[in-house]
């Protein structure tokens, strides 16, 4: 928008400027009163229909080319975008300007970039613009428009040339120096003394009744006896590795702080599977993507890391459409899975801390890592923190972050 004020404030300038000549061109005749006053108007005229006539023949064989394709960049780093310009006419070009676009993550305008070239007769000349993205995600960028000048640089005529090229930014991986995973493995002989069997699995105790739960699970008999539902704790068994649950859902956090946020999350995400890869440990990514269905990556290698774009949906405002609790509750009741539980989030709620306690009580190890709005302060950032304080009371270590460096 500011670009366009700025364009039309420089053409309404040229415009006034000429009026001005115009204006001045009309007193010779009116002091004179002869003949040789009006060479000036005619003069005027002469050069701007002749200039009208430069205009057309160049704006007819002057030819862009977009050099760029599809391409993949990681965040915060410079990308180049080559273009190609040809003066296919014996005229000499005073003035090209090449109008380079990109969209933010929401698909809306983020910013515009213009260029200026002049041209010799039959000249070809390649011209590279840096595009830098600062925040994941997969966006648009490439050529909006071609303007060339006549001669006075008053008129001008604009070629559209919208050209369309996907650019998928993919996370920063960061080493967390603070992160221990444990290499604690659930087996049989850690199985408590006590354990029973029911439909085939052993359980070797009793937790209260979470919504969710199966009915058969249910313990009645000790139920009786207390307030609340007992429900049979099943005997787990685990691999030494890591589980990641990714939370891409923030309510009221939109903008270029959402956008960060964002950046936070995935990068997070990424740092812990990275670290699980390279201390040779089994690891998996689990998420919701674009269409709303569950995901479970798992990562054996940095090269995956470039899939995450295209498959990671944006920041969601409706807690509804990202059911993180889903995922934590499976974890949790799952018979067979990895000792390390880690998440990755930006709300936290009481009921997330119950969430996490389960997992602990399946005897597996959770890790919370909590992300902040760089915009919260004082008091608000207090009580965005004061459900995540509640982990301190059951020992579930947690990292408060802002952003992904952080963790070095």
């Amino acid at each position: 928008m500011k670009q366009r004020l700025r364009r039309g404030w420089r053409d309404a300038k040229r415009c006034a400027l000429y009026l001005l000549v115009l204006a001045l061109c009309f007193l010779p005749p009116i002091y004179l009163n002869d003949v040789y006053g009006y060479l000036p108007i005619f003069t005027l005229l002469f050069v701007s229909l002749l200039s009208i006539a430069y205009l057309l023949i160049l704006a007819r064989h002057i030819g862009c080319e977009d050099l760029s394709e599809t391409a993949r960049c990681v965040r915060g780093t410079p990308m180049a975008f080559s273009v190609r310009v040809e003066n296919r006419s014996p005229l000499a070009c005073p003035r090209v300007e090449l109008q380079f676009y990109m969209t933010d993550l929401y698909g809306g305008r983020d910013a515009s970039t213009s260029a200026v070239i002049t041209l010799a007769p039959f000249e070809k000349r390649t011209f590279t613009f840096d595009a830098r993205f600062d925040h994941l995600g997969c966006y648009t960028a490439g050529l909006e428009r071609l303007t060339v000048y006549g001669p006075l640089g008053v008129l001008y005529r604009v070629l559209p040339l919208r050209t369309e090229h996907s650019v998928e930014v993919t996370p920063h991986i960061w080493e967390p120096e603070h992160l221990q995973l444990s290499d604690r493995v659930v087996t049989e002989d850690s199985r408590s003394r006590s354990s029973a069997n029911m439909d085939g699995a052993d359980y070797t105790g009793v937790r209260e009744y979470v919504v969710g739960d199966p009915i058969k699970n249910i313990h009645w008999k000790l139920s009786a006896h207390t307030d609340n539902c007992l429900t049979r704790q099943t005997e787990v068994f685990g691999s030494a590795g890591v589980t990641v649950i990714l939370d891409l859902c923030r309510p009221g956090c939109g903008g270029e702080v959402g956008m960060c946020l964002y950046d936070a999350l995935v990068e997070t995400a990424a740092a812990v599977c990275n670290q699980a890869i390279a201390r040779g440990m089994e690891n998996d990514l689990n998420f919701f993507d674009r269409a709303g269905a569950e995901q479970r990556l798992e990562l054996r290698d940095t090269a995956t890391f470039d899939t995450l774009p295209s498959l990671l949906p944006p920041l969601l405002e409706k807690p509804e459409d990202y059911p993180v609790e889903e995922l934590l509750r499976r974890v949790s009741r799952a018979m067979y899975a990895r000792n390390n539980v880690v998440l990755c989030s930006g709300r936290v709620t009481e009921k997330t801390v119950r969430l996490l306690q389960d997992v602990r009580r399946a005897r597996r190890t959770p890790i919370l890592f909590f992300i902040l709005p760089k915009d919260a302060y004082d008091r608000e950032r207090d009580r965005l923190l004061q459900p995540v304080r509640l982990l301190d009371e059951v020992g579930i270590r947690y990292f408060v972050l802002t952003s992904a460096e952080e963790l070095q």
